[in-house]
């Protein structure tokens, strides 16, 4: 099982330098859960990748 790594921007104001990188583990094969916080909300997302 691999980890996914994700490249992206926080679009928030305030914030100087919003470039992130993340490595994600996955919860079973080929299945990743990303989940955000903000001060308001939290979501999450899941994610199926098939090779």
């Amino acid at each position: 099982m691999q980890w996914l790594d994700l490249t992206g921007r926080v679009l928030y104001e305030g914030v100087p330098d919003n470039r992130i990188q993340l490595r994600v583990p996955p919860v079973a094969d080929g299945v990743y859960l990303l989940k955000a916080f903000t001060d308001e909300y939290s979501w999450g997302v899941v994610v199926g990748v098939r090779r």
